[in-house]
């Protein structure tokens, strides 16, 4: 069974769906870099303002893709992503539209949670007893600090979700297949039953998505789905941060409660 399908929005992008939170009655898509009006090495869905793309192309690429979901802008919040393991439970959306300092956000609505990505993990949770949900930047770092465990947590502490009818969906990510690291970057790892290989020279290839489905396991999550789709495998519908050089767009991570409103 696939963990995602491919839909084509009637204003343009291709997005990537999440069937099981769909069926459970969340909005969840993440977006390729398909269907935009981005130019370069932006080419052509860029969602991020801050990789260098002119923010008139962002402005319009973003406006294609929430008007396709059918998602309210002004309801829309951010993170500020500084690849670290601080999750934020948020109610109201702040002046900014986005929250400093955090990794990772929680709501029981009606707000949107965004993320950006070009090769870290995107972890969508959600408690469909309480009503709540998470979205998660899991870079290395952030897995490090297990930042997923930190949602879960607050999912906890704030609206009173239990692990074990919490599940997770994990999005288009870089792959072991892709990702070699140094040593110190595994030192740095949580003890998990797997995660890496040797890859000699005192290198490993790293798998953060199985890292990331190890702590989840271990903070009690009952359901965890990985799309297995490799960011850096496949650069004709995905940006890449390490296979493109630094020098590239980011797809988003859009999650709400409530199915699209779009056709």
């Amino acid at each position: 069974m696939k963990v995602f399908y491919t839909d084509r929005l009637s204003t343009g992008p291709l997005v990537l769906r999440s069937r099981e939170l769909e069926r459970r009655g969340v909005n969840a898509a993440f977006t390729t870099r398909l269907g935009g009006v981005s130019e370069g090495p932006y080419r052509s869905l860029n969602m991020a303002f801050h990789v260098g793309d002119r923010p008139e192309d962002v402005h319009e690429n973003r406006r294609r893709v929430l008007d396709g979901l059918g998602i309210d802008p002004e309801r829309v919040v951010g993170c500020e992503q500084v690849h670290g393991s601080t999750v934020v439970a948020v109610e109201e959306r702040p002046e900014k539209g986005w929250v400093s300092g955090a990794d990772g956000l929680v709501t029981t609505g009606p707000l949107t949670l965004v993320a950006f990505f070009a090769d870290c993990v995107p972890v969508f949770i959600f408690d469909p007893v309480r009503g709540v949900i998470a979205l998660v930047h899991a870079g290395w770092r952030g897995t490090a600090k297990r930042i997923v465990a930190r949602a879960v947590k607050v999912m906890e502490a704030t609206y009173g979700s239990r692990p074990g009818d919490c599940l997770a969906v994990m999005g288009p990510s870089i792959r072991r297949c892709c990702y070699e690291v140094e040593a110190e970057v595994i030192r740095a790892m949580p003890e998990v039953e797997s995660g890496w290989v040797a890859a000699g020279r005192g290198r490993y290839y790293l798998d953060l998505p199985a890292v990331n489905a190890a702590i989840l396991r271990d903070s009690g999550v009952g359901d965890i789905w990985d799309c297995g789709l490799c960011t850096a495998c496949d650069t004709s519908t995905f940006y890449s941060y390490r296979a493109e050089g630094g020098v590239t767009g980011r797809m988003a991570a859009i999650v709400t409660l409530g199915r699209s409103g779009a056709s």
